[in-house]
């Protein structure tokens, strides 16, 4: 029976049952109200009990049929009936007690045996979930299955069908998903959502969205209601704060740890306010489950306004162009807020945030103004209050220079605006929006004619490229037509800022491809010019990479002070960081080091001065090299710190720097372990700058080297302490790394990577290495067979020893196998002498462990193993190695080695240093007797 959904009629618990035996009998419980009862509460809910279980006699027969109770909102009537919640001064004397005691009688009645009372209730909280109260886990949590994604586009289809409509687009389909997603599959939610499917309006989609949780206000707020206030806390810190988190960094975020919110995380979780987000693992993600719930909350309690509440639908509700369209719209009004609300658009091949980009910040962060402000027409006097807002209100900024590029009075004018509208596009992280504002404003220069504005255009668009995106081909493409259009037969450019920024990133290009000569050319040539302080740094620079390249140290240093020297009268710090990190590697080059070392770390304080996080990775790395250099490997392990820190701080984060920050810091334990004491820690940071590594997206020669410098460094590790995990390594490197055989770091790694082998006894490990890498087998050397058979062969024997027999046999027994494939596999094994070959290289392990072996039967056991593995191939080392056995266990060898081979004893009276026979004594010749 199907009790209506709201009971405010319901005042004692034995009503409940009075309700419920009305339907039953048939007489209908529209007339029961609330009565005085004078009755003691035990005495009522047993007469009303007695009387439920009578109507179930009259009508199923005696202790037959069961009443199946559905009843809605039971968390609210448990807190009338059941519950304890009168404010602590206005609650009758007892009255706690009482209700307990009736909570106790209805759990009894449902739990009886043969009981004939069930009740399915909905409940917006939890009811069940509170240690200390009768009802805790009496009742089974049924979730009511949510609406898929396909399931919810199967009802709108259907839905327009009735409504004489067409099925729902592509678009629309996108639509559907993204709302379905938000209400977390609520059914009744989608049906009231489904008329903003095909709103192309923002503002429609948030209004219906506010009238629809007004519609929930109450619903909502009791939830929060029935919260404990730790829980409620919570649940406040993670929609403020921002979600998914974990449970960690929420504890983090309350000024606590993990352990001080368990229970009330538990409690979300349990309630299921709250679910897992993502992939599941070690460090899960939560986050509200109820998305419409978080738009309540975030509405009426944390003062959101605009679009930034449902910025979380907005986003995949929309698609990229209308999202941008959405975006431009908004930051041509202004509301900068609202554009943010639709989304960040990062372009795909955007490279590594490093905090500063010269396209975005030179000119705003630091240095001489943009010289593109003088050429969009801005009155001198007004050009640090437009730098300012281009700094601090690029919103405000961009819809400034939109408007002053569609009035401006000449082409330049007009180009120079639209790239500083993209800087302050860009300085928003709304790249998309940069790069479709300069493609207009190059087309736009192109219709004009004027070439001035053409190649400021182009200018902005390969900065942009080159800076923001790291996209070669598109920097490329600037590059060339800027050339072609200094170099044309028809007007040519006249503005000489413009010409000379050309020519030093032409220099820039020469650099790139290793043209020394003709980077240092272009850079003459520019600076012979007369030019603004921009293109002038840009080209000392040039000029000064070009000369290092040629190693031309002297002349470099004189170009770095140069540098330094503009850079200061003209207040630009990441130009005279650059000056220092160039001056730093001449220094270096020409044997400098306590002066390279000071300069390394003044440049790496004018970089993190200025928040440029590359240059300042740069210094640190620099000084790193030189604190190694120096011989003070403690100071090299804090600047290794130091750099992989920042690199794993970026947004992303980058890997391959990281990479070098461990690497710093694993020479320089290396360095102060001079002992090996500390090998294993100096090891597992070796393993960790290869775990950066292979995180890194692209593979560069220069990493590459990296990555085999480490390698090396590991494996010589390696050989003196066992490090299973280094062939783990290993194998991500070699697969990942294909010219990594080639470097020379690792030329003598076949015998290293054998040798490591048998120092941890990873031959299984080894197999599965050399079955995928085969130039490893190929490359190593008989010597490198020989070192790795005789260690393997000594371990063997130290394990019987110290473990005794068995445990040594479970190693012989798990390596032997391995071996076996690791030999098929090599070349050797393919010749033919590789019977000849197989001999020798089980020899030296034979010899190996009859030396240092003191049980007998350790030696026959691997006699047995060898010859079920290569049969009569080892015929020979399985004979000596039972001899040896023989010998060890008799007191007088000599009965066993005068039953073998000569050969073969001999060898093995040479191994054991066993003296030669006695010599037989020959028997005297009898006298005749005469006579």
């Amino acid at each position: 029976m199907l009790l209506p959904e709201e009971q405010y009629n319901l005042r004692t618990p034995q009503l409940l049952l009075q309700i419920v035996t009305a339907h039953v009998s048939g007489t209908g419980s529209e007339r029961l109200t609330w009565q005085i009862d004078t009755r003691e509460p035990e005495a009522a809910w047993e007469q009303a009990l007695a009387e439920f279980h009578a109507a179930m006699d009259q009508r199923f027969g005696e202790g037959q049929g069961m009443a199946v109770v559905l009843l809605e909102n039971f968390d609210s009537l448990t807190e009338k009936l059941f519950g304890a919640k009168y404010a602590l001064k206005t609650a009758p004397r007892g009255s706690a007690t009482a209700r307990r005691q009736a909570e106790e009688r209805l759990r009894k009645l449902m739990n009886a045996r043969g009981g004939r009372f069930m009740l399915v209730a909905t409940a917006t909280g939890s009811v069940d979930m509170d240690y200390e109260r009768p009802l805790f886990q009496a009742f089974k949590p049924v979730d009511i299955q949510s609406w898929s994604p396909d399931t919810a586009l199967a009802y709108f289809d259907k839905r327009r069908q009735l409504d004489g409509l067409p099925p729902l687009g592509p678009a629309q389909h996108a639509r559907a998903r993204a709302i379905t997603e938000f209400i977390g599959g609520n059914p009744r939610l989608a049906q009231l959502l489904g008329s903003v499917l095909a709103s192309p309006s923002a503002q429609t989609i948030a209004q219906t969205l506010d009238e629809l949780v007004d519609r929930l206000a109450d619903y909502y707020r009791d939830r929060l209601d029935s919260l404990p206030p730790a829980a409620a806390g919570l649940l406040d810190a993670i929609i403020r704060g921002g979600e998914p988190i974990t449970q960690t960094s929420l504890g983090q975020r309350v000024g606590g740890e993990q352990r001080h919110v368990a229970d009330a995380f538990s409690y979300l979780t349990r309630s299921r306010i709250v679910q897992p987000h993502g992939d599941i693992g070690a460090a899960q993600s939560y986050r509200v489950r109820d998305r419409l719930f978080v738009h309540f909350y975030r509405r009426r309690y944390s003062q959101s306004r605009g679009l930034a509440p449902i910025a979380e639908l907005l986003e995949r509700f929309f698609t990229a162009e209308e999202r941008e369209e959405h975006i431009r719209t908004h930051l041509g009004k202004g509301e900068f807020e609202d554009a943010l609300a639709f989304g960040r658009l990062p372009l795909g091949n955007g490279s590594a945030e490093y905090g500063y980009k010269a396209f975005r910040d030179e000119g705003i962060t630091d240095g001489p103004d943009k010289f593109w402000f003088a050429l969009s027409g801005a009155d001198a006097d007004t050009i640090p209050a437009l730098r300012q807002q281009l700094r601090d209100a690029p919103d405000k900024a961009y819809a400034h220079w939109r408007a002053r590029a569609t009035q401006a009075a000449t082409p330049l004018q007009a180009a120079a605006a639209a790239a500083l509208g993209a800087v302050a596009a860009s300085r928003q992280r709304l790249d998309q929006i940069a790069l479709h504002d300069l493609d207009a404003g190059i087309a736009a220069a192109r219709t004009s004619g004027a070439t001035d504005a053409l190649l400021m255009a182009l200018q902005a668009r390969y900065e942009f490229s080159s800076s923001c995106l790291d996209d070669a081909e598109g920097s490329a493409a600037a590059m060339t037509e800027m050339k072609e259009l200094i170099g044309q037969a028809g007007p040519q450019p006249q503005n000489t800022d413009l010409r000379t920024q050309v020519c030093a990133w032409e220099s820039a290009e020469a650099l790139s491809q290793k043209t020394w000569e003709r980077a240092q050319q272009l850079a003459n040539e520019g600076l012979v010019s007369t030019c603004g302080p921009q293109p002038r740094m840009a080209l000392l620079e040039a000029l000064a990479r070009a000369q290092l390249g040629q190693r031309l140290h002297a002349a470099a240093l004189g170009t770095c002070a140069e540098l330094a020297a503009v850079a200061q009268q003209h207040t630009s710090l990441d130009a005279e960081a650059c000056a220092a990190n160039l001056s730093c590697k001449a220094l270096l080059a020409t044997d400098q080091p306590a002066a390279a070392f000071e300069i390394a770390e003044y440049g790496a304080q004018l970089a993190q001065r200025l928040g440029h996080l590359f240059r300042h990775l740069m210094c640190l790395i620099d000084k790193g090299h030189i604190e190694l250099r120096m011989e003070n490997g403690a100071a090299a392990c804090t600047t290794g710190r130091a750099v992989e820190e920042v690199a794993t701080g970026l947004h992303p984060p980058s890997f391959e720097i990281a990479a070098i920050g461990v690497c710093l810091q694993y020479l320089g334990m290396a360095q102060q372990d001079a002992l090996g004491q500390n090998t294993g820690s100096v090891m597992e940071a070796a393993l960790r700058s290869l775990d950066h590594a292979d995180r890194v997206p692209r593979v560069s020669t220069s990493f590459t080297n990296l990555v085999a410098a480490t390698l090396g460094f590991l494996m010589l590790q390696a050989v003196k302490q066992p490090l299973p995990d280094v062939f783990i390594a290993l194998d991500k490197a070699l697969s990942r790394h294909s010219t990594l055989p080639e470097s020379p770091s690792l030329q003598g790694m076949p015998d290293m990577w054998l040798a490591a082998t048998a120092r941890g006894q990873a031959w299984p490990q080894a197999a599965g290495l050399a079955a995928k890498h085969t130039w490893l087998l190929a490359r190593t050397t008989p010597d490198g067979w020989a070192k790795s058979l005789r260690l393997t062969g000594e371990f063997w024997a130290e394990a019987s020893q110290q473990q005794g027999r068995a445990s040594a046999y479970a190693v012989v027994s798990a390596v032997l196998p391995a071996l076996k494939t690791i030999w098929d596999l090599a070349p050797a094994a393919s010749t033919d002498d590789s019977d000849k070959l197989l001999v020798s290289r089980l020899a030296d392990m034979a010899v190996a462990v009859a030396l240092a072996a003191k049980d007998p039967g350790l030696l026959r056991d691997i006699a047995d193993l060898m010859q079920e593995l290569w049969g009569t191939r080892a015929a020979q080392v399985v004979k000596a190695l039972r001899l040896f056995a023989d010998v060890r266990s008799d007191a007088d060898p000599e009965q066993h080695l005068q039953q073998h081979d000569p050969d073969v004893v001999t060898a093995v009276r040479r191994i054991l240093n066993l003296p030669p026979p006695a010599p037989v004594a020959k028997a005297a010749k009898r006298r005749k007797r005469s006579g």
